[in-house]
């Protein structure tokens, strides 16, 4: 992204004061907002970007699907305007780091550790979809962990209304991310529905556990065609001391039919903890530490949100 950084600009209310990170949408700032005297987590559309109707509209579309999710694991939206023809969102602003920077820093996690994100992810996501939105970009840089070691599912912004794709979304259009998209998102399918963002937490899920992904290929695209025609590899042929009901739990996430995955987010979670045998208290605390968690003030590519009781 080419776009000239706006660090010590003020546009509107806001002072910039460092870039956290850069995604293929978005720049996200820290910012101190003046009228409040508080610091915010500034995600900024670029202007080579706002040319394009459409990028406005999801950049929009990220902010109203957060804004209606109340929940303690989904991050939490301030606001959402223009200003000085920058198109933002304004976030709550912590220090912490993305599930998928844990994973490169620690490689992969414990059954029990790998359990306790799934499930608080798989709790805001079962949340997000009786409330109607459907992510469809579920993955690691997609989740957040606090430095205190709580759980956010972020990144609402191919997230669409079940039943609808609010003109956002032509069939034929693949939207996603490959590593992770369902075989119903990979062959451009229209209204696509809980079960797209289910094969993703199993995808994810295979990959806390084994560091790898379930189907071999060079490139993501050929990964992405891989799921169409290929079974995935079993996790325990990558992991061999992974608990037989633990994979059960992954190869049904995996099932190329929407209908034979799980029917809800809960369900999962709840077969997933029983086949690990952990309390459903132990599911809700904070992650524990595994080797310390460091706080990443810079490189995140989105802001994370503070403790619920914070909110």
């Amino acid at each position: 992204m080419s776009d000239v950084s706006l660090v010590g600009q003020t546009l509107g209310r806001f002072e910039i004061l460092s870039e956290l990170g850069r995604g293929g949408m978005a720049v996200v700032y820290k910012a101190r907002q003046t009228d409040l005297d508080r610091i915010v987590a500034l995600k900024i559309l670029p202007p080579s970007l706002t040319s394009d109707q459409s990028y406005i509209a999801r950049f929009r579309q990220e902010a109203r699907s957060a804004a209606r999710l109340e929940h303690p694991h989904i991050m939490p939206i301030y606001e959402v305007g223009e200003v000085a023809g920058y198109h933002y969102i304004a976030m709550k602003f912590i220090q912490g780091r993305t599930l998928k920077q844990l994973l490169q820093q620690e490689g992969a996690l414990s059954v029990k550790r790998a359990t306790q994100i799934l499930a608080q992810v798989g709790e805001a996501l079962d949340y997000a979809h009786r409330q109607g939105i459907i992510h469809r970009d579920i993955k690691p840089s997609n989740v957040m962990i606090t430095d205190e070691g709580w759980i956010y599912l972020t990144d609402f912004g191919l997230a669409r209304g079940t039943g609808s794709n609010g003109g956002l979304t032509i069939a034929g259009t693949v939207m996603g991310t490959p590593e992770y998209m369902s075989p119903e998102q990979a062959q451009g399918l229209p209204n696509v529905g809980p079960p797209t963002d289910i094969y993703a937490l199993g995808v994810m899920l295979y990959e806390l556990l084994t560091g790898a992904f379930p189907f071999k290929a060079e490139t993501p695209m050929a990964m992405l065609a891989a799921r169409l025609v290929h079974a995935p590899i079993p996790p325990r042929d990558v992991r061999s001391d992974l608990p037989p009901a633990v994979e059960d739990v992954i190869m049904r996430a995996l099932a190329r039919k929407p209908e034979a995955r799980f029917a809800t987010a809960a369900e999962m979670v709840a077969a997933l903890r029983q086949a690990v045998g952990m309390s459903e208290s132990e599911l809700s605390r904070p992650l524990t530490p595994q080797g310390g968690m460091p706080a990443i003030g810079s490189g995140l590519p989105s802001p994370l949100p503070t403790h619920p009781a914070d909110r």
